[in-house]
């Protein structure tokens, strides 16, 4: 894959066209904001291409490892509450979350011991 920092480099379309026909094309602008330029009808290759990307494992890697989310048994909990007879607010949505945090918490601290 090339990245094309925008802010040092200026190409035509049809100049970015040709490199996109050669491997995909990271476009990086000014602003940080990043744009794939790539041949729509060679999926298989761009996901060979990504696979193999060492930056792109390294981006994986840190989403896989951020805290922020949720256990799957307590999301299946929350949508079988919000699909029940009464549903679900945001105030039993939080109560249940937190109680699901509490319990994770002492299960923690318990396989510790």
């Amino acid at each position: 894959m090339k990245m094309i920092a925008l802010d040092k480099e200026i190409f035509n379309l049809s100049d970015l066209l040709r490199m996109a026909r050669q491997e995909p094309v990271l476009l990086i602008t000014a602003e940080g904001e990043g744009f794939f330029l790539a041949e729509a009808d060679d999926f298989a290759r761009e996901v060979a291409e990504f696979g193999a990307s060492v930056s792109f494992q390294n981006f994986l890697d840190a989403r896989a490892s951020e805290q922020d989310s949720l256990p799957l048994e307590l999301l299946e909990q929350l949508l079988d509450a919000a699909s029940g007879d009464e549903g679900l607010d945001v105030a039993g949505a939080s109560a249940l979350y937190a109680a699901a945090a509490l319990n994770e918490s002492q299960a923690e601290y318990k396989a510790e011991k």
